[in-house]
């Protein structure tokens, strides 16, 4: 094996190699968390070249789809794939994978018989390749060359990955949609009534507290539904990543066998003046999930925006257990005001 740090202590930039390898090979196999639309042109010829004269190129990115990705960059990507294709329309192209993030950064090579494999932390970009320092290493091993293709031919199933021309409504984080629909995000009339909290007492009301302290343990759920496998339409192939601020909490035993727990449909009233409909669901599991009740990004819409705007979360990334220790509570208070109706209190400490 030999280093790639990007200095020249250590193996000097790895950007020297994935040029000349590029060059000279016939199938180029690249799977990397992020790539960059300048590193995405200078290799645009040789790509091209690659997929003209029969070899096959497949380019996988693997946190576009979850984290949203600056506006030339998609319009660059969905170029070159559209290229590629009428070049070869067959198993060639520029890919997202849907099902869950991934972070890893693999370049596989063709030459005639000679393969050339490199795994490590650069990604296609010029500050992955050359600015940053990394660790990335050649592979020489056969097994864990025939290993590292298993993989990479795994993330290429449509079950993984889909190409770019299947993909809609990914967050351009540079857009005015990304402005308004997920950092300025408000609730809508269409989502929620105005109330006057001033006109409740919450003297003498018995309250229950939903806590949200298993987090870590929920990466695609609860809070964090969004990151789980993006929406297929079957019928079509398209997948199309879910709303941002879906959430349906999934409520401890504890909680649920407590009779404050509501159970069905019920109303929230908010700390924050917002009147709106939520309810549990799963009978058969002491109604443990609750959610909103019409939409799921009604009720996460409340929650994440408090933690957005309290500077805990930043948008498209995971809330986890120092997401709530930044916003200074990890759980959610309901106080009992009649049956079904409730008071819904999630705010740091003053």
């Amino acid at each position: 094996m030999t280093l790639f740090a990007n200095t020249d202590s250590h193996g000097g930039a790895l950007k020297s190699q994935i040029i000349n390898k590029f060059r000279d090979s016939t199938s180029a196999n690249i799977a990397v968390g992020y790539v960059s639309a300048d590193m995405l042109t200078a290799f645009e010829s040789n790509i091209k070249r690659i997929v003209r004269n029969g070899g096959d190129f497949n380019l996988i990115i693997g946190m576009a789809f979850f984290e949203g990705i600056a506006g030339r960059t998609l319009r660059i990507i969905r170029e070159l794939h559209k290229q590629i294709r009428e070049i070869n329309p067959n198993d060639n192209g520029i890919k997202f994978t849907w099902k869950r993030r991934y972070h890893g950064k693999i370049y596989q090579f063709v030459h005639e018989e000679c393969e050339s494999v490199f795994v490590g932390s650069s990604n296609l970009s010029d500050s992955g390749l050359s600015n940053n320092l990394e660790a990335t290493v050649s592979i020489n091993d056969d097994e864990t060359c025939r290993q590292v293709k298993r993989y990479l031919e795994w993330l290429n199933t449509p079950s993984q990955s889909v190409y770019i021309d299947k993909v809609e409504n990914i967050v351009e984080t540079d857009s005015q949609r990304y402005q308004n629909e997920i950092l300025s995000a408000k609730l809508t009339r269409q989502e929620a009534r105005e109330y006057d909290v001033s006109t409740l007492s919450l003297q003498g009301l018995k309250y229950i507290d939903i806590s949200l302290s298993r987090i870590d343990k929920q990466p695609k759920s609860s809070l964090n539904i969004y990151f789980g496998k993006g929406r297929l339409d079957r019928a079509t192939g398209v997948v199309r990543p879910r709303n941002w601020f879906e959430v349906e909490i999934m409520v401890d035993q504890e909680t649920t066998n407590n009779p404050l727990y509501p159970r069905g449909v019920f109303e929230v009233i908010t700390d924050d003046g917002f009147n709106f409909e939520c309810q549990t669901q799963s009978a058969s599991n002491n109604y443990k999930n609750l959610r909103s009740r019409h939409a799921l990004n009604i009720l996460g819409k409340w929650i994440k925006m408090k933690l957005q705007d309290a500077g805990a979360l930043h948008p498209l990334t995971p809330a986890t257990s120092e997401t709530l220790e930044r916003f200074g509570k990890n759980y959610i208070r309901l106080y009992k005001i009649t049956d079904g109706r409730y008071f819904m209190e999630f705010k740091p400490p003053e």
